[in-house]
């Protein structure tokens, strides 16, 4: 089992196929099989930590933010970045936000 190297923010269950989502500090999304307990995918890591997760009611897509107020919303089969938003630009000294953790309704073209 491959452990994230800092605190774990955020996790979610997916209806699809019973795996767990989770997003760490340590800046890394991890898709985990929830029967053995194997990690499924990582993506690769940010460089700042994730703070709040949403996975979509197909558990094909997790939605999350990063510490810099970056919003990203993944594929969790292929592990690619399908869409960004920066919803802020933190200047020194300010303190950390982030969106509120919701399960939302995610619409595809």
């Amino acid at each position: 089992m491959e452990a994230h190297g800092d605190a774990v923010w955020d996790i979610c269950w997916t209806a699809k196929d019973n795996a767990v989502v989770s997003i760490s500090a340590d800046g890394v999304i991890k898709r985990w099989n929830s029967t053995s307990g194997q990690v499924m995918r990582t993506a690769p890591p940010h460089t700042l930590g994730l703070v709040s997760l949403s996975v979509s009611t197909d558990g094909g897509h997790a939605l999350y933010n990063s510490i810099d107020g970056t919003t990203f919303l993944s594929d969790l089969e292929s592990g690619e970045i399908v869409g960004k938003h920066e919803s802020y630009t933190r200047s020194a000294g300010e303190p950390c936000k982030s969106l509120c953790s919701v399960h939302p309704t995610l619409v595809y073209h």
